[in-house]
């Protein structure tokens, strides 16, 4: 098997994995920003139940992260829209989120689309009145504005969370506008070395995919590229008579046919 095969095979695998990883690099560059903060911009949410609860996916390992990203956090904004009675924004576990708001009226999201923005949410009917969110004390994290915006700032932990969004006096007809944001402190660096790790291999990769093409093929050679022996010239006229050539046979000179010997002629006495 010729040698350029495996060059040409591995260096275009070398080289798609470092585009891969080139264009990765630039997407978290572009998405975090010099901020390392990646940000929605304000969004209406709206339900005439007394609490809108939005599920956040379950954190794993993120505890052991703060060496690598940083202290990741998530940062929530909540201003009220309507009639002004308050705003509150509040994180909690799921077991004490459902607990408190257990036979009241709530809508749970289930869906959200960033463009167009759309926000798909399961109803959960119900009579219970729940204290004001204010008096709860099992909040990991809550801001509480009686006007204007009600900003919190959670660092994310392990584990299984929900993000409240109710009136101050848990009242119903929210209607905020929300804002999140995911910071996470090293984004940018990470960024920076993916794309130069991404770079790196996606060189090295090009210079093995051009040395895969340009090298001479070493796989055996067709009869016609074979050697072929050096023919033999004619003889100079000095060298005597030629040889035969290979394969002929000697012709050896016979009399011809009806010619006759001419008689001897004998000495001596008759």
């Amino acid at each position: 098997m010729s040698r350029r095969i495996p060059l040409v095979v591995l260096g275009s695998v070398v080289l798609a994995f470092g585009g891969f990883a080139t264009v990765a690099g630039l997407v978290l560059a572009v998405v975090f920003g010099s901020g390392n903060v990646l940000a929605s911009g304000p969004r209406p949410l709206t339900t005439p139940t007394r609490a809108l609860v939005s599920p956040m996916t379950e954190f794993d390992g993120v505890s052991n992260a703060p060496s690598v990203l940083g202290q990741v956090r998530i940062d929530v904004e909540a201003t009220a829209r309507g009639v002004d009675r308050g705003v509150f924004v509040g994180v909690a576990t799921a077991a004490d989120a459902d607990r408190y708001l257990a036979g009241a009226d709530v809508d749970h999201a289930t869906d959200v689309e960033i463009l167009p923005f759309r926000l798909t949410t399961r109803h959960q009917a119900g009579t219970a009145v729940v204290p004001a969110p204010g008096t709860q004390t099992f909040w990991v994290a809550r801001a509480e504005a009686d006007s204007g915006t009600a900003r919190l700032s959670w660092p994310v932990r392990d584990g299984d969370y929900r993000i409240v969004f109710m009136n101050a006096d848990g009242s119903p007809a929210v209607d905020v506008y929300a804002r999140f944001a995911l910071v996470v402190p090293s984004a940018l660096k990470i960024s920076l070395i993916v794309l130069a790790v991404g770079l790196g291999t996606a060189l090295l990769g090009g210079i093995m995919l051009t040395l895969g093409l340009l090298s001479p093929s070493t796989g055996p050679r067709s009869s016609s590229d074979a050697p072929r022996p050096p023919s033999i010239g004619p003889w100079p006229a000095s060298a005597g008579p030629q040889p035969p050539s290979a394969g002929a046979s000697a012709v050896v000179p016979t009399p011809a046919q009806g010619s006759r010997t001419a008689p001897s002629t004998r000495s001596g006495v008759q």
